[in-house]
């Protein structure tokens, strides 16, 4: 239970990028592609800020791939079912950075 009142502020911002960002994206009549390109590295600079603050968490990745699914749905087409894939990856080598930079 710990964990997850760590990670409570991450799993926030993560959805306002995963919900938000197809919405501005939307409503500027903006193609898709840019928020294809930006939610991911939006998605790494999380992962990069949860890892170097706080700890790395196996779990936070598969939980914001799994809090993706419903904005492909409702954004996306049917067919994108790899974006969630690609942002909790994203979110994971985010996370493995900072170990590495530690070193």
């Amino acid at each position: 239970m710990k964990m997850i009142k760590r990670m409570w502020p991450y799993i926030l911002v993560t959805l306002l990028v995963f919900y938000g960002c197809p919405w501005v994206a939307k409503s500027l009549h903006k193609d898709n592609m840019v928020v294809i390109m930006v939610t991911p590295l939006l998605c790494f600079a999380i992962g990069f800020v949860y890892s170097y603050l706080d700890r790395l968490e196996k779990i936070f990745p598969v939980l914001c791939a799994i809090m993706a699914i419903p904005a492909v749905f409702l954004f996306y087409t049917s067919t994108a079912w790899c974006y969630p894939v690609l942002f909790g990856l994203s979110i994971l080598v985010g996370e493995i950075m900072p170990v590495f930079l530690k070193r």
